[in-house]
C-alpha cells in the first residue's frame, strides 16, 4: 500500500469511530431506554450524570470527524 492509500485508510476509520461516538452520545442525550438499563447496570450514580457523558461523547466524536483535530479526538 502506498501512503495516501493508508492515510485514505485511517481518515476512513476516524470518520467511522467519530461518527459511533456522536450517535451513542445522541442516544444517551435523547434517553433511549436500552442505553439507560446498561448504564444502570454499571454503577447507579451515573445515570444522575447520563446529559454530561453524553456530551462528551459527542464531543469527542466531533474531535474524531474534524481532520485538523484527529490528534485531540
Amino acid at each position: 500500500m502506498n501512503n495516501k492509500t493508508l492515510k485514505i485508510t485511517g481518515n476512513m476509520i476516524n470518520y467511522l469511530i467519530g461518527g459511533i461516538l456522536i450517535l451513542s452520545g445522541f442516544l444517551k442525550l435523547i434517553g433511549l431506554e436500552d442505553y439507560l438499563n446498561v448504564i444502570k447496570e454499571l454503577n447507579p450514580n451515573f445515570l444522575s450524570q447520563i446529559y454530561i457523558i453524553a456530551l462528551v461523547e459527542m464531543l469527542a466524536g466531533a474531535l474524531f470527524i474534524i481532520p485538523r483535530l484527529f490528534a485531540y479526538g
